[in-house]
């Protein structure tokens, strides 16, 4: 596993039990683990979270499965 994700499961453990339980549920859905097929992003979605990482202070933001920077 990269840094990133050790980077956002620390930032979650911060939450609210509720909001870390809805962290969960997204990643398992993004990942094809649980009953519902995969999320696909588009590429503004894909941009967003980058974006989001890049200001969470992500050092590669490319780390993301399927993420890309800010054009």
């Amino acid at each position: 596993m990269t840094k990133l994700p050790d980077q956002a499961l620390e930032i979650a453990r911060g939450l609210p039990a509720d909001a870390q339980d809805d962290i969960a549920r997204i990643v398992l859905q993004l990942a094809g683990t649980d009953a519902a097929p995969p999320v696909i992003l588009s590429d503004d979605e894909r941009t967003a979270i980058a974006a989001y990482a890049i200001r969470q202070g992500a050092r590669d933001p490319g780390g993301m499965p399927g993420a890309r920077g800010p054009a």
